[in-house]
């Protein structure tokens, strides 16, 4: 069984009660009434469209002199492995180095103006700074609404997974560590047929490695390219939770909101 048979095995109707909430799943789940851009969803998604779909991956490493960010050494690591890891899932896979919120727009923008619809899904990471739901581009801040609302309201994704992994760190105090610590807390609305995944809960701690990268993406791809390789078939829920234990039995640091 090939990496692309088994993502579209991961879509399963339990995914969708779980957490991707299909748009005809609002109502009984209490979430906000249907926007005019929806339409009733599936029970399950369809993976088996031409395309796979694409993958952006916003890698901000460098900052301007914006809020005086550290530069994050080491990044392009979990850049390496998100591509690796995607890209034998079916997907492709576009890096964005160092984007302006301008370029993070203006590429988002284009994804939901975009026509054909013979792509499956949509993923999209981020990888930088973050503070109190933000995320920081070279230039400035986003908030998680202006970097998902772009992709929401693209025709040709509707009724689709779209997924969002952010990795997203605050500067710290500059003592030489190895391991810089990343911490933030945020909100977000609901969405239909959206999965929002981060590198680390309000009030935790989540860590990157100039070596070796984030802890969190490392699990992520690494149970991906696990299942891959397994004959077992589990949803995707499923596989952010073992994610999840990973991330807690490897690393995990609490520290006060107000710090």
């Amino acid at each position: 069984m090939s990496m692309g048979d088994k993502l579209e095995s991961c879509f399963t109707k339990e995914t969708t009660a779980a957490n991707f909430r299909s748009s005809a799943d609002r109502r009984g789940a209490g979430l906000p009434p249907k926007t005019s851009l929806e339409s009733p969803g599936p029970a399950y998604y369809n993976l088996s469209r031409r395309q796979r779909g694409r993958c952006i991956i916003f890698n901000v490493q460098e900052f301007s002199t914006f809020e005086n960010l550290t530069d994050r050494s080491g990044a392009e690591v979990d850049a390496f492995r998100i591509t690796n890891t995607f890209r034998k899932l079916g997907f492709k896979c576009e890096l964005v180095p160092n984007p302006t919120t301008g370029k993070v727009r203006e590429t988002l923008q284009e994804v939901s103006n975009e026509t054909k619809d013979d792509a499956d899904c949509f993923v999209c990471f981020f990888l930088s700074h973050g503070k109190l739901g933000r995320i920081f581009s070279y230039d400035d801040d986003l908030t998680f609404r202006q970097l998902i609302d772009p992709v929401v309201r693209s025709k040709s994704l509707r009724n689709k997974p779209k997924l969002f992994f952010i990795q997203a760190c605050q500067e710290y105090d500059g003592t030489d560590y190895k391991d810089a610590p990343d911490g933030w807390s945020y909100s977000i609305p609901s969405y239909p047929d959206v999965f929002v995944g981060f590198s680390t809960p309000p009030g935790y701690y989540s860590w990157r490695n100039e070596e070796g990268g984030s802890y969190y993406i490392s699990a992520l791809c690494s149970v991906l390219d696990e299942e891959a390789s397994s004959d077992n078939r589990r949803d995707f829920v499923s596989l952010m939770g073992v994610v999840n234990r990973q991330l807690g039995l490897d690393f995990e640091c609490y520290t006060p909101l107000n710090l």
